[in-house]
Formats: C-alpha cells, structure tokens, sequence
C-alpha cells in the first residue's frame, strides 16, 4: 500500500532528526527511513564511539609521555571495559531514536529505500 509524505529522509543520523522534527512541527507529514539501526552513523559507528575509543589510548600515551616528568606509576587498557562502556552509550540510540520520532508523529520504516520514479521512494526490507 502506497503512503503519501510531504517529506521522506533517507537515513536516521542527527542532520535527519533536525530535519524530520522541523518539518514536523511545521505540520508536515514526514517518515523516515535507514537500512542501518535508527541514529546514523556519528552516534552509533563514527564520530562518538571513536571518541570513546580513542581515548583510554590517548591517556595511556600522554600518561607514558609524562613519565619521569611528574607522573608516576603506569596506566592499561581493560577493552572489554572500553568496549562495555562504549555501547553503554551506543545500544541504546536505536530505541530512543525510534522513540522520538514516534512521539513526533514521524513515521520510520527499516529496510534500504530505492528510488523508483522521481517522486516515489520504496523501501525495501
């Protein structure tokens, strides 16, 4: 059955947050659509996980550089820790970005989205 959307955002990351919830509120009907887990690439793959992994490394490595200037003792990585800690922050992003768009009345759809004429966006699951 064929929907009808004033907008349709491919993708699920911040940029498509900002922009569905703008239409929306703007009295647009929107829906959203990722093959990926709803929150894109920055919040689950990218930006914020590297940031969290990159920095027990970078503490070791700025705690040995310091050596003998001051700082004493030595510092490890546990990465079952970093990793646990990491998704502490990353597995939850699905559900509560499902969650918002639902509660901003933004239809979301999983599977890859195709084109299949200049107006008509398919989803394929």
């Amino acid at each position: 059955m064929a929907e009808q959307y004033d907008l349709v955002v491919i993708g699920t990351g911040t940029a498509a947050r900002v922009a569905a919830g703008h239409f929306r509120k703007a009295g647009r009907s929107v829906a959203v659509i990722d093959h990926h887990p709803f929150g894109g690439t920055c919040a689950l793959r990218g930006c914020d996980p590297k940031k969290m992994l990159l920095s027990g490394p970078e503490t070791v490595d700025l705690a040995d550089r310091m050596h003998q200037h001051g700082v004493v003792g030595t510092l490890s990585i546990d990465w079952d820790d970093l990793i646990a800690f990491k998704r502490g922050f990353t597995d939850p992003i699905p559900k509560k970005r499902e969650k918002v768009f639902s509660e901003q009345g933004i239809e979301g759809f999983h599977g890859f989205a195709q084109f299949a004429d200049p107006e008509t966006v398919m989803v394929d699951p």
